[in-house]
This record gives structure tokens, sequence and C-alpha cells, in this order.
């Protein structure tokens, strides 16, 4: 779907043709996320923030960031108490705003945001495409902007100044080949997120490509949207598991919908399904311990949001453009789920009422 206007598309081609080399450091930057580079580049996010020498105060002081989030629920808000940790800790005001999982409604939050001219502008994007057309105008206003999902390259990759990797392409790949390891055989249903959403196309295309490559009558038989809601996934694998009374492994692509599905299932008295799901909530251990939830491929929503906020810490006090990062992520048991949200949290619980102030 095109969504530049003639005057941002030529806005886009003026900059790149002005800006040759800084195109090419950051367009060039994916190859650089790769092994050593990989590890510079997390170091350069975690540390870009300048430090202020005694007596400089804080060096966000009056300075104000807004935060557009796709929409609300546990993980965005684990997200949200991640930025709003990173960024008052330098003395910035943090906004809030929700998307309420529309491409409109984050266009319209850019808009708001630059209409206030605050200083900063960080999404936890919709689609690529709505993330991509708010950042192209938040930055005809001089308001740099970074991703806390980036996904795909987009028209706006050039300005914007760090981006949160989501590699749901390498998630589906991880638990295809956990699967091969710990499951038999067999019929797959899937509870996707919201197909032509980005995120939710990619971990549909790694999960199909892993277990293609681990072979062995591995199939995806039936996939149902979800669209990130617990109610619409308990529909979803309703509908599935009649369609389908032979399958036994269930992929819910986002703990949110792995909840829902984990309660319907125990409501079902069917402990005899391998339940794999994404990311993470506090619920979901919970589940996991009851053994409703076989294994997650978690990352934690929090540390992407402080992710996010350390790059436009780092860009608005020392000038420096993050290149992409990935959200560190790993396939965790009931044996093992609890130490890992110790070291990684889901939510920075000390921010969590700010956080749900979000509109």
């Amino acid at each position: 779907m095109s969504y530049l206007d003639d005057e941002l598309t030529r806005r886009l081609l003026l900059r790149r043709g002005l800006t040759t080399l800084g195109a090419g450091m950051v367009g060039g930057s994916l190859l650089a996320a790769c092994g050593d580079d990989a590890d510079k580049n997390k170091a350069s996010a975690d540390s870009g923030a300048k430090t202020p020498a005694a007596g400089d105060g804080m060096p966000g002081k009056g300075k104000t960031i807004g935060v557009t989030l796709i929409g609300i629920n546990e993980y965005v808000l684990g997200a949200a108490t991640g930025v709003i940790k990173e960024l008052e800790a330098g003395g910035y005001d943090v906004k809030l705003l929700s998307s309420n999982f529309t491409p409109d409604g984050e266009i319209k939050n850019f808009q708001t945001f630059v209409s206030q001219g605050v200083d900063g502008i960080i999404t936890l994007p919709v689609t690529s495409a709505s993330a991509a057309r708010g950042a192209l105008n938040a930055e005809k206003s001089s308001i740099p902007t970074v991703s806390l999902a980036w996904a795909s390259e987009s028209p706006a990759d050039d300005i914007l100044v760090g981006r949160v990797r989501l590699n749901n392409v390498t998630g589906g790949k991880k638990i295809a080949e956990w699967l091969s390891q710990n499951a038999d055989p067999g019929e797959v249903l899937l509870v996707q997120g919201f197909p032509g959403n980005e995120f939710s196309d990619d971990f549909d295309k790694g999960l199909a490509q892993g277990l293609a490559e681990v072979g062995g009558g591995w199939k995806i038989v039936g996939k149902v949207p979800g669209q990130y809601l617990r109610d619409k996934a308990i529909t979803a694998a309703q509908n599935l598991t009649t369609a389908h009374p032979k399958a036994r492994v269930i992929v819910t692509s986002v703990a949110e919908m792995g909840v829902g599905v984990a309660s319907y299932l125990q409501r079902k008295g069917a402990k005899n399904y391998t339940h794999v799901t994404s990311d993470g909530n506090t619920e979901m251990i919970d589940w996991m311990d009851k053994g409703f939830i076989s294994a997650d491929r978690y990352f934690s929503s929090a540390t992407s949001g402080e992710m996010g906020a350390k790059m436009m810490r780092a860009h608005l006090e020392s000038d420096k453009v993050t290149p992409p990062t990935d959200i560190p992520e790993s396939m965790e048991t009931p044996d093992t789920i609890k130490a890992k949200v110790d070291q990684e949290p889901l939510v920075f619980q000390e921010h969590l009422a700010e956080a749900k102030k979000a509109a």
C-alpha cells in the first residue's frame, strides 16, 4: 500500500540525494548489526546517553518525549515502563498516547506530538507504514523518532535515530527448533496475531520456515487470527481444535493470547497439548506452572522500552544514531522462566501506574 503523498516522496528523495553518506551508514547497519558489530551496537545503545558532569543538572530538564503505543495490554505497558524509567532518570518529561491498534491512531498521535512541539517521539508501531509516515512528518519539524519494534525496511529508515528490532522470523524459527527437540512431529495449530501486520506475518513466516528446516513431518494444518486479544484467541483455539482433533501442538504468537488459550485448555481438561507462546506477561508464568503453557520464546518488553529510551537519549545528548539492535530473546520452560524474568523483568513496577495513564 502506498501511503506517501507527493510532498513526502519528494522530501525523502531530496534527503537521500543530499545525505548519501549518512543514509549509507544507517541503511547499511543491517549488516553491521551481525556478529561482533551487533555487540558493539548494543553497547552503543546501552552507554550512549551522556552522563552529565557535576553541576550540569539533568540533561533532559525542560524537554519532553512523546511516546505513541500500539495499544494497551500488559506487554505494551511493560514497554512503557522501560521508556519511563530511562527517560525520567535523565530528567525528561514523558507523554503517553495509545494508537488503539490502528494505523490511523498512530499517525494521529504523531500529529498531536508534533503540534505540541515535543523534543522527540518514541513509537511502538502499529505498522511499519504508519510509523514511517509519522516519523517523516515529525522530521519536517526537526523532531527525531525512535522505533521500539522495527521489523522491516521503510522510507523513514534514513531519519530514524534508533531502532529496536523485534526479529520475529528468528523467533518463529526458535520455536520450531524447540518443538523438534521436545514434542512428537505432527500437526501444528497456529493462533496468529494480526495478519497484515509485519510483526505477525514475520512470526508466521519464521515458524513455517523453521518447521520445514527441522523436517520430520511437522505441518501447520490450521491458523486463525487472535488479533493480540485474549477473548479472540480463545475463540481461535476452539475453532482450530474442533477442526483438527488430531493436532496436539498449539503455537500462540504472543503471551497475551497464550494465557487465554491456556485457560481454554484447562477448561477442556487438555494437558495433552504442547502449547508454546511468545514474549511474556505475569499470568503466563502461572500457566506454565500449571502445565498449560509448555515453553515461551521470551523477551522483555520492559527491556525493549529501556533500550529505545537509551537510543533517544543518545541522540539528544550526544547526537548519536543507533543502528538496528535486536531485543535479547531465548526459549524458556517452567523450570527456567522465573530466573529469566528476575534477570530481565517484564515490567518496572515502580513506573506501572504512570504507564497506565496512557490515553
